[in-house]
């Protein structure tokens, strides 16, 4: 067996114990991170031009007299839809004495130091994954982060349709009304504006059927009192409150409510509802590389360096799968 200083068997022993807990780490802090509760599902692009889209149904089928040519149909396709990464990068720093005392403690010890570093790492970047879901949805009522296929805002009126319906092309309250607060009349409303959002082939699209409410700490309270509440909110003399969740179920939509924990408090009027059934396959958090540490430590000047990055991004595939709210009564153009 070759010689080794104090030092390089330290920086062998973290370098190693790290590899193999980083892995560990990022499966178990996963389960913190809260982007996938929102509806986003994981996509691994296969190069940096790739775009997404959809093929949607035929349009109908047309009423055809005895000897006349038949409907010449089609198969509608969406609007592609690109997505833009964002690296970020975290570099932790620790000295030769660090490592010596982990090289000379227990394994029990040691073990958990390392954990602790790795913590450190990963948390750092979990909080930047989620800061870019939270901001898809915030900034989504514009075109400065990120904009659809037809090239509008996320959450807007008048979508472009490729069979030329304006039947539910609106994702938010129509023009001419407001940014209404959550309540029950909004919530009621918004469900059924969703279920009559129509595709690219002028077909309405199938009811929604599994909803979730997306909201800020400051309206969680307003939320859970109206969707939990059997009857009416402030008074059981109003009758059955017709947003409650057993209400909603009765018309095949089972609904619940998750609060965005990073929500920037300028933002806490906001709230939305995603379909998770047709968010399934258009709402997406894009990876070229998830959280990872470098394979190598660097030791340079005495501190062993520990790199640690991912590179994505959140993007959708056409809107029919959320409406959204900025929840201050502000007029809708």
């Amino acid at each position: 067996m070759a010689l080794q200083t104090i030092r390089n068997v330290g920086v062998d022993l973290v370098t190693r114990t790290v590899g193999a807990l980083f892995e560990a780490a990022k499966d178990t802090m996963g389960a913190t991170l809260e982007y996938t509760r929102y509806g986003f599902q994981d996509k691994f692009p296969d190069s940096p031009d790739e775009t997404m889209n959809a093929w949607w149904a035929p349009a109908p089928a047309a009423l055809t007299v005895e000897g006349e040519t038949y409907f010449s149909n089609q198969r509608y396709r969406g609007y592609p839809d690109s997505f833009t990464l964002y690296k970020y990068t975290s570099r932790l720093s620790y000295s030769e004495e660090v490592l010596a005392w982990l090289a000379k403690a227990p394994q029990a010890k040691q073990t958990m130091e390392v954990k602790s570093m790795t913590t450190g790492a990963v948390q750092s970047l979990n909080y930047r994954i989620d800061e870019l879901a939270n901001k898809f949805f915030y900034l989504g009522f514009g075109t400065t982060f990120v904009t659809g296929g037809d090239a509008s805002a996320i959450f807007a009126t008048g979508h472009a349709n490729r069979y030329g319906s304006t039947l539910g092309d609106d994702n938010i309250f129509p023009s001419g009304e407001t940014h209404r607060a959550f309540s029950e009349t909004a919530l009621v409303d918004a469900l059924i504006q969703m279920n009559r959002y129509v595709g690219q082939n002028g077909v309405q699209m199938l009811p929604v059927k599994r909803a979730v409410i997306l909201c800020s700490h400051e309206k969680l309270p307003v939320v859970q009192k109206i969707v939990e509440s059997k009857y009416g909110i402030n008074s059981p003399n109003l009758g059955v409150n017709v947003a409650n969740k057993e209400a909603i179920a009765r018309r095949g939509i089972s609904i619940d409510y998750q609060v965005m924990s990073i929500l920037p408090v300028a933002y806490k009027n906001y709230w939305w509802i995603v379909d998770l059934d047709r968010a399934q396959d258009r709402l997406f958090m894009c990876w070229l590389w998830k959280p990872r540490t470098a394979n190598d430590a660097t030791v340079s000047n005495g501190t062993w360096e520990m790199d640690a990055s991912f590179m994505g991004g959140p993007a959708s595939c056409g809107w029919q799968w959320g409406f959204g709210s900025k929840g201050d009564e502000s007029t809708i153009a």
